[in-house]
Formats: structure tokens, sequence, C-alpha cells
């Protein structure tokens, strides 16, 4: 799986991909959490996702979210980022 998705990876520039696997969403399908009425996010692809029990999930979650707090503001997230409780309650509750 390794060598596929590092194949996959070289095959699409660009593209985000799962933070398990490391497949492109080019290739691996991605599992959407909706958070709030109006967005959501996808760390894991389905497969993955399914493999995971909720404890595990969330750790590849809390990577995604502290990465895209990052790269709003060198401390922090802004006012407008997505709390991280309200993600652990969509993804506790089967998102």
């Amino acid at each position: 799986m390794r060598l596929r998705a590092f194949l996959e990876r070289v095959l699409s520039p660009g593209w985000g991909h799962c933070l398990r696997c490391r497949r492109p969403w080019r290739f691996a399908e991605p599992h959407l959490t909706n958070y709030t009425a109006g967005g959501g996010g996808f760390p894991l692809c389905e497969r993955c996702w399914s493999a995971l029990t909720v404890d595990e999930r969330l750790a590849y979650y809390r990577q995604a979210w502290e990465r895209s707090c990052a790269a709003r503001t060198a401390d922090g997230c802004l006012e407008d980022a997505v709390p991280w409780l309200v993600i652990d309650r969509a993804v506790r509750a089967g998102g």
C-alpha cells in the first residue's frame, strides 16, 4: 500500500491526501464529516475511516485541525475557525 500511495502521489502533484494512508484524493474516496451546517472536513479516506476506532480517527482530525490553524496565523486559530470541541463532537457522533 505504501508504494501504491507513493506512486499515486507522484501522479497527482498538488492534490491533498488521506493523512493515514497518504493516498491522494484523486484516487481515494474521502470520508466527509460535517462539523456544522455549512462545513466539514475529510482528513481520512473511506477505507481508513472504516478501519479505525473513534479515538484513532480523532487523532487524524486533530492533526488536520492543528494544521489548518497553523496555516491561518502564527498565533493559532482565527476566530472563524471551527472550535475543536465541535469537530470532536461530530466525529464521536459517527460523522
